[in-house]
């Protein structure tokens, strides 16, 4: 882990000891350190790591792209970013990572990243309904259906669509047409 120490001693010493996984990017966006929770949720160790181009583009490998900083970091910004977790791509579990661009000097300059893995919410167990409740929710479903929210705006259009993957989720959901799409309540 010699190639690691590139970051000052002290700082470096406590970065690694440090039980989130965190890592630095060069102004080139190239890995300049990692600490060890972070080879650890990468299964890869530092000198594999050190030097990775984070790039976005869609042919990188897919670490490369969840560690890609978003513009607003290189412009100076913080910035927090969930991606899915490499090689997945799709979640979960998520990586929540946190951007904080390093300005030292007009010539030296950095992001350090800060990850939070999201894993899948666990599903409580169901309980069962008493009789009265279901049935109340079936008449309910009857008079409230889907077809009520269809119409031939053009802003509209997504609307149906939109509940209809909210049906598939237990959170709760508010959803928002674009400007003209009339206020309508699902």
């Amino acid at each position: 882990m010699a190639r690691s120490r590139s970051v000052s001693d002290p700082l470096s010493e406590l970065f690694q000891r440090a039980r989130e996984p965190i890592f630095i990017l060069n102004p080139e966006r190239r890995i300049r350190f990692v600490n060890a929770a972070f080879e650890q949720l990468a299964r890869s160790s530092s000198d594999n790591l050190i030097g990775l181009q984070c790039t976005s583009r869609t042919n990188a490998e897919p670490l490369s792209r969840a560690l890609c900083p978003p513009a607003e970091v290189l412009q100076g910004n913080e910035a927090r970013v969930r991606r899915t977790a490499p090689p997945n791509r799709v979640g979960p579990p998520w990586w929540e990572i946190t951007f904080l661009p390093l300005t030292f000097d007009a010539d030296s300059s950095g992001v350090l990243g800060i990850v939070r893995v999201i894993a899948a919410a666990q599903k409580k167990p169901s309980r069962s309904l008493p009789e009265s409740l279901l049935s109340l929710r079936g008449s309910l479903r009857d008079r409230f259906a889907l077809s009520l929210f269809e119409s031939d705006s053009p802003a509209h259009a997504h609307v149906p669509a939109q509940i209809q993957l909210a049906m598939h989720h237990d959170s709760p959901t508010m959803i928002v047409g674009e400007d003209g799409a009339g206020k309508r309540a699902a």
